[in-house]
């Protein structure tokens, strides 16, 4: 079979996010198979591209390639209902160890969240600090803050309006959501049926699962690797950086502008699959 490698790869689109396809992918030919000798793709060497469509979601589930919401999700949910009291909602996360509860309506709707720090916002509340004076004139009553300071409800605690993403939406999109919004846990949907809920560490826990990028065998193939890869994620061509490898050991040499550079240089090669070690021979421009 022939081995082929990724020279680069880019959006049909300039506007989409390179979590999503169609791509543009071009490759590299690097060794010839009986199947190919005859072809105009016969030589080492050359290149062709090719453009992707959108994928199905199930055949690239759970084998790194892209990774959705749906990937991602816990769906063994505690869920509590939006007319139950706060002692019970305190008691079921106490319970459980957990930070958060969705709050559903009786048909398993979701109508909002209930976390820890809406809950200290209700002791706080309820010290008192935050209410008018005595005999303070009713237009100036915080009815808000008043409803949170006295209400034992979990539908007048919770959060109402939440973020919240698509079963199919990328991960990337979901760490965006988080970070943008600073939450930490984001309810996955459909329509308003909750499906489950992401959490800092579900997402964490996907980035460590996901298997290093997978290249053809051999020193000549993992070279060829590198040097794509240098190209195609950090500008590098092969005028600045020379790559050579030995017994599957990578060997870098050329001058880099930091070492930010540097770094990020290594990074990538430790992470093309088949590479045993390293080798730094890069200098930083004075």
């Amino acid at each position: 079979m022939a081995e082929l490698a990724v020279v680069n790869s880019r959006p049909l689109d300039a506007h989409c996010s390179r979590a999503f396809l169609p791509l543009k992918v071009e490759l590299e030919l690097i060794d010839t198979s009986p199947e190919l000798r005859n072809s105009q793709l016969a030589k080492p060497g050359g290149r062709f591209a090719l453009s992707v469509g959108m994928p199905d979601i199930s055949t690239f589930k759970g084998n790194g390639i892209i990774m959705f919401a749906q990937d991602l999700m816990n769906t063994n949910l505690t869920t509590i209902s939006s007319d139950s009291s706060v002692h019970q909602a305190i008691d079921l996360m106490v319970a459980k160890d957990i930070s958060g509860l969705p709050v559903v309506d009786n048909d398993g709707n979701l109508c909002g969240m209930l976390t820890e720090g809406d809950l200290m916002r209700r002791i706080e509340f309820g010290s008192g600090r935050h209410l008018g004076t005595q005999g303070q004139a009713t237009s100036l009553v915080d009815y808000d803050t008043y409803i949170r300071s006295h209400s034992w409800r979990v539908s007048d605690l919770m959060t109402s309006n939440l973020v919240s993403v698509a079963p199919n939406a990328p991960a990337a999109a979901v760490a965006e959501a988080m970070f943008a919004h600073k939450i930490k846990r984001v309810p996955v949907v459909e329509g308003t049926r909750l499906l489950g809920i992401i959490s800092r560490v579900d997402l964490l826990k996907g980035i460590a699962g996901v298997p290093a990028n997978s290249v053809a065998s051999g020193d000549d193939a993992l070279c060829r690797a590198i040097r794509a890869r240098l190209q195609a994620d950090l500008g590098l061509d092969g005028d600045r950086i020379k790559v050579s490898v030995e017994d599957s050991r990578a060997i870098l040499e050329g001058t880099v502008s930091s070492e930010l550079e540097r770094r990020a240089i290594r990074v990538l090669v430790e992470n093309v699959r088949g590479v045993a070690g390293f080798i730094d021979r890069l200098s930083v421009a004075a």
